[in-house]
Order: structure tokens, then sequence, then C-alpha cells
């Protein structure tokens, strides 16, 4: 069933572009890279690995580590955790450096207003929205993410540099103006903004979360802990894995993982959300193998790929139930279920 979604995922790439089906945003096609990376490294399967090579020789990769740039900080980190993928799948030294390349360029995009956090884009992009006044909770995941594996890949005499950058960064989630996004209940909010005076930055839509959220601060906790060895790091990883998967929890239904905060999904304008269950459970699966967590198991993981409807290989947007006529798969949806398929 595995081998068979990812075919269909691959049915939808286009060797024109180096992306997925006009992927314009461009993250969504480095998470479905990741999700054809882990296919490879957890089955030895390593026939598609072409595909691997195929995108770092598309559009700008090889200067700046992304195809083209999107004005986006986030955008632009996907792509760096890709790489890394790749580098620990191949040891191909050129994709360890188009992770540091994407990291390294964003040094200049912390938010003067919001004490150290990056914005979720650079200035100038979308003056409708103004989204260089935002510092949003993945953003800066990303960025832990990536500087913290960086510390342990890179070579000896830089690694410091990536490990205080990465331990700057969960200090600010959590000492600093970020430790507001971090609920009482153990769930990661989605992003602060500029506040009205203009020198400081607040708490925006308090209770809107999402999955991916959730899982990109696990993952950046299970790579700084494994940096660092200290087991409180993966203790925090562990409190947000147990709030996203209680019983209670509003991102759990019957066992299985959903989207609350997903008002338009499925359908043509839920876009960004059809990638993000993939998301968790990719790093989820990461906090089991760390060897560190007392919460995350595999049993967990196990009922979200079983939930998958298993007449078909192709999955839209539901994890849950058969198909219905109104969540047609797209290669976003895909991605996400072979990340569920991954993970067990």
């Amino acid at each position: 069933m595995r081998l068979r979604a990812v075919d269909r995922l691959l049915d939808r790439y286009d060797l024109g572009t180096g992306l997925w089906e006009n992927d314009a945003s461009t993250w969504q096609s480095a998470n479905a890279l990741t999700a054809v990376i882990d296919y490879a490294a957890r089955t030895d399967d390593l026939q598609y690995l072409a595909y691997v090579d195929d995108i770092y020789r598309h559009g700008d990769v090889a200067r700046i580590g992304v195809p083209r740039r999107t004005g986006y900080n986030d955008d632009e980190l996907w792509w760096a955790l890709a790489w890394l993928r790749a580098f620990d799948l191949t040891h191909n030294p050129r994709y360890r450096t188009a992770a540091q390349v994407v990291v390294d360029g964003l040094d200049d995009q912390r938010a003067s207003f919001c004490d150290g956090g990056l914005a979720w884009a650079r200035v100038g992009v979308d003056p409708d929205q103004r989204p260089w006044t935002q510092v949003n909770a993945i953003t800066n995941a990303l960025y832990l993410t990536a500087t913290a594996q960086l510390s342990t890949r890179v070579d000896p005499s830089h690694r410091p540099s990536y490990l205080a950058r990465a331990q700057m960064m969960w200090d600010w989630f959590t000492t600093r103006a970020g430790r507001a996004l971090i609920d009482r209940s153990g769930l990661i909010n989605d992003h602060l903004d500029l506040a009205p005076n203009g020198d400081t930055c607040v708490l925006t839509d308090e209770g809107t979360r999402w999955t991916y959220v959730q899982g990109a601060v696990i993952g950046g906790l299970v790579a700084l802990g494994q940096a660092t060895g200290h087991s409180d790091l993966f203790t925090k990883a562990d409190t947000i894995a147990s709030a996203v998967t209680r019983a209670e929890s509003p991102f759990i239904r019957d066992g299985v993982l959903e989207e609350p905060s997903a008002t338009n999904c499925p359908g043509p304008r839920c876009r960004d959300a059809e990638t993000f269950k993939g998301v968790f459970v990719r790093n989820y699966r990461q906090l089991v193998d760390s060897g560190h967590s007392r919460s995350a198991t595999m049993k967990f993981l196990i009922r979200q790929a079983d939930a998958l409807p298993a007449d078909t290989d192709e999955f839209g947007f539901r994890w849950q139930g058969p198909p219905r006529p109104d969540d047609l798969p797209n290669f976003a949806t895909q991605a996400a279920a072979v990340d569920a398929l991954n993970a067990i």
C-alpha cells in the first residue's frame, strides 16, 4: 500500500518545473520531497532517489537552496529540512550546503518588535496583509529544527554557531516574546502580530492552532535534545505530543487526527492545511525514534495509518471513513498520507 501511495504521489510530480502540480508556494513540494525521502530511508528502497537529484537541479536550488523566492521565510525553511533529510540519506554534502545557505540567509529576518523572533515574511511582501508584521510559530519552530540539526551535521568548527542559534530560538519560545505562543494546555498557538503601538508584539487569534505547528515544535525539541543531551527538551516534546493526542484534544476524533481550524477543508480553498497532519505524524515518529519519550507511542501512529481507506492508493484530506465526492486527492493530501504510512 505504501509503495503504491508513493507511486501515485510521484505521478503528480512535474519534471518540467521540479515541483508538484504547479505548486506556487513551493513549500508543499518540499514536504512531498521529504515524504519520498522518508519512504526511501525507512524501506531501503532507493529507486526514487533520482527525483531528489532532479529537484536539486531545477530553479535556483543550487545557488540559494530553494527553487525560487516566495518572500515567505517558512517556505524556505521547509526546503532546508528537506535537504537535510536528503543529506542524512545520501551523505551528499551539496544537500547539507543547500540547507546551510537557506538558514544563513535568514539571519537578518528577526523582527525588531518581537524580541528576536523571525518574521513570517520579508518586508514588502503582500502589502494587503503586511505579513512582515507577523511572527508565527511555524517559522520559528522550523528555524529551531534546522539550526539544531545543522549543529550535529556540519564540520565541528561550525557546530557551536548553529547550536547557539538553536538555543537562542528555544529561549525565545520559553522566556521571551514567543512564550505567549505556548498555551497552558500544552498546545502551541499560531502567531504573534505587531501591536497597535508599533513597538511590541501580541498574541493574535488565540485558540487558532494547527497540527503541523505542534509537530514542528516537537521536531525542533527532538533535534535540540539530541544536540545537547538535555532531557528536559524531550519532556517538553512529550507534553505537546500528549496534548495533541489525548482523547479530549481538539485535534482528535475517534482516535484519529483532524484539523479543526481548517474550515475550508476539504475543497479548492483548503490549500495549506492539506499537508499539516502529515507534518505532525512525521515529527511524532521522530520523538518515538529518539528513545527519550515516555508518552509517544507507535500505537497512535498505527491508528492513523489504519484509518486511511484500505481500498484505494490515493488519499484526500480526511483520514477516516470512506472517500467522499467532495474530498478529491491532490499531491499535498497524498504526501500527508504517505507521511502517515511512513510513520509505522
